[in-house]
């Protein structure tokens, strides 16, 4: 019996997970569920809150702790 390799592709907004209908040499135009031309790159908001991590000061670290 042989294996096949099927290519899928996933919407970065959606989460959406599809399998091309056709042989396709380049990259789908848009995600078939939500319609994204931009469904390969992530968000900047998410790409944003990756980066940035809330600090907690000091001050406000002693006080949780000495309720």
């Amino acid at each position: 019996m042989g294996k096949t390799t099927l290519e899928a592709f996933q919407c970065d907004r959606c989460g959406h997970a599809w399998l091309p209908r056709l042989k396709i040499d380049g990259l789908p135009t848009i995600c078939p569920k939500c319609k994204s031309a931009y469904w390969n790159k992530p968000r900047r908001i998410d790409l944003a809150k990756q980066e940035v991590k809330p600090r907690v000061s000091a001050k406000k670290q002693r006080k949780r702790y000495e309720h």
